[in-house]
């Protein structure tokens, strides 16, 4: 904010209400469920790392099924829609309402990979190429690549980081709720 006030936003606040490129909506909805899963994975209880069950191999799932939708999108042509183009908005899809609030969860590296995601889906319902009907804006693809990489990264960390032993702190948090 302009004076310097910090907000910590739930996972999907101070996004736009409606986008009419149905590509990103389609993105988002990805997005949605993967930060779900993670917000509620069993290493979300625990205070770094992504060791518990099989959380690391989901991720890696959730991971490359995301960036072969990115790219999937990237690749194809932006057509010539002038009928559709200004005549078709979507409501951009509500967050879980089930999804514990970031700062809830007690893993700090799961914290961290979900406000990751959190800038990524505000700059993707945000971004120019969300008032095109389909496809990216070619600076939005770097961008949109670029986020993707950065949360990649933040995954990796995680999988490489095994939980410490605080017992004087952890837990801090009640339990994550349980996936549906």
């Amino acid at each position: 904010m302009a004076d310097g006030t910090v907000i910590d936003m739930p996972y999907g606040g101070g996004c736009s209400t409606e986008i009419a490129n149905i590509d990103l909506l389609r993105i988002i909805e990805k997005l949605d469920r993967w930060a779900q899963e993670l917000a509620c994975c069993q290493s979300a209880d625990l205070n770094g790392g992504l060791a518990a069950g099989n959380d690391a191999g989901r991720e890696d799932d959730y991971l490359a099924d995301f960036r072969a939708f990115v790219e999937f999108v990237i690749e194809k042509p932006i057509p010539d829609m002038p009928e559709t183009h200004g005549r078709v908005r979507d409501s951009v899809p509500a967050p879980f309402p089930e999804m514990p609030g970031i700062t809830d969860i007690e893993n700090g590296d799961v914290r961290q990979v979900l406000r990751q995601m959190r800038g990524y889906r505000v700059e993707v319902t945000r971004c120019q190429s969300a008032r095109l009907v389909v496809g990216f804006l070619a600076f939005d693809k770097t961008r949109f690549l670029d986020g993707l990489t950065r949360i990649e990264n933040e995954l990796e960390y995680a999988k490489a980081h095994e939980p410490s032993d605080f017992p004087e702190t952890t837990p801090s948090e009640p339990p994550v709720p349980s996936g549906k």
